[in-house]
């Protein structure tokens, strides 16, 4: 493997594409939201169940790339049991290194910081944001129970 796709997939991200954590369905999800790339066919469902201000559970379900279920795999494991507040500061966080606005391409500190390298590779961007796309979306959704679709 070049040095440049040794960046991009680094122990971590590969580990998390071949053995995805929480890709489940979650019992009694409040929050969900699909994101789709249709320029590669990628789709990633993101489910939360939130309780008092807590991601209580988290997980995802789609099909896609070994780089964007890496990306989701990483990021549920990151946000279990975490605060909201937490969670949307390390969404703000990423976004522009994931958007590769960060000259540095440097991630936030911590688990996710694995993503930062994502920024070099502008074609592969859209995968790792795939997932942090849906879970945006997700948050910013009525609990299923409540749309005049559900």
């Amino acid at each position: 493997m070049s040095r440049d796709l040794a960046d991009l997939y680094p122990p971590a991200v590969l580990e998390h594409g071949r053995r995805p954590r929480n890709r489940r369905v979650p019992m009694g999800f409040t929050h969900c939201a699909l994101g789709e790339d249709p320029l590669c066919g990628d789709s990633i469902t993101v489910y939360l169940r939130i309780e008092a201000g807590t991601v209580r559970d988290i997980g995802f379900d789609g099909q896609a790339c070994a780089l964007a279920t890496a990306s989701a795999s990483l990021m549920t494991e990151a946000f279990m049991g975490r605060e909201l507040a937490h969670v949307r500061s390390v969404q703000a966080a990423l976004r522009p290194v994931l958007a590769g606005e960060r000259p540095d391409g440097g991630a936030p500190a911590g688990t996710l910081d694995v993503l930062g390298a994502v920024a070099r590779f502008p074609s592969r961007a859209p995968c790792a944001r795939l997932a942090w796309q849906a879970l945006e979306a997700a948050l910013a959704d009525a609990p299923p129970s409540s749309r005049e679709d559900a």
